[in-house]
């Protein structure tokens, strides 16, 4: 089971121009994965199995999440993307 990046022995190949995406809408997809994937490993009805995946991926969420800030940094929209975390963060009550 995975919930949103894949097996680990599958590395993706990226081909397209990174600083001329969408830093913040790519910044949030991330941001909520990574919030969903730490619900999952607090609450008590996700099974064990399914909070070994979660604790799996959290490193994967945070790491592209990571690279997301670099390139809204470098578009100057960190505060677009204070904003977006902003409201994700109220989202799940973090």
């Amino acid at each position: 089971m995975h919930f949103f990046y894949g097996s680990d022995s599958v590395s993706a190949t990226f081909t397209g121009n990174i600083w001329e995406m969408d830093s913040v809408k790519h910044y949030g997809t991330h941001y909520y994965n990574y919030l969903y994937l730490k619900f999952l490993i607090g609450h008590e009805a996700t099974s064990p199995s399914e909070k070994i995946q979660a604790r799996k991926e959290v490193p994967i969420a945070s790491k592209k999440c990571d690279t997301w800030y670099m390139v809204a940094r470098q578009q100057n929209r960190l505060d677009e993307l204070r904003k977006q975390e902003a409201l994700l963060k109220s989202q799940w009550g973090t």
